[in-house]
């Protein structure tokens, strides 16, 4: 019992080192989505963003019991779009990553349940949540959004019966651009 405690405090320190990069201050709370309208772009280098998607999906991949494969993650970069089509010339950008791990699809309904408990914990609010078993089809998608930092995470069953963990970023301005702010 007292091994199991230890590990679930490890996972929760874990996960909170992973979270705490964007949590912290990047934006107020002055709108129902949690963003100022002028509040300046969370500071990140397609590198660091890169790097913490990587060890966040696999700490949420380990904690279900299972690996990534980083042959098959996939990586993908947008400039930044405004509400109303607006766009700048000045670096920042938008990231999706998502990676995908072999795990047994009877144990993909447990392995939701895990991951929106651990976000739930976390602050995230759960978007959407899906545990279907239908005919022996298993199909289940958690979607977990943090309004403070305008991240997204999902994990979802794939046809090929991986599991994709993925994460969406806010748009973020590089540390090179002169439009961040200086440390």
């Amino acid at each position: 019992m007292a091994r199991a405690t230890t590990r679930r405090t490890g996972v929760a320190v874990a996960l909170l080192l992973f979270l705490s990069p964007l949590i912290g201050g990047c934006v107020s709370q002055d709108h129902a989505d949690g963003a100022g309208r002028d509040d300046p772009l969370p500071v990140k280098s397609r590198e660091e963003a890169l790097s913490w998607a990587k060890r966040t999906t696999d700490y949420l991949a380990q904690l279900v019991g299972t690996t990534i494969r980083p042959e098959g993650a996939r990586t993908s970069y947008r400039d930044c779009v405004g509400k109303e089509g607006e766009m700048r010339d000045d670096g920042r950008f938008v990231m999706s990553y998502a990676g995908y791990a072999p795990f047994p699809l009877e144990q993909h309904p447990e392995a939701a349940r895990k991951v929106r408990a651990e976000l739930e914990k976390e602050g995230f609010e759960i978007a959407g949540y899906r545990e279907k078993v239908d005919s022996g089809r298993i199909d289940v998608i958690v979607d977990a959004y943090q309004k403070s930092s305008r991240y997204l995470m999902t994990l979802e069953t794939m046809q090929s019966g991986d599991l994709m963990f993925r994460i969406n970023t806010p748009c973020l301005m590089p540390p090179s651009s002169s439009g961040a702010p200086q440390p």
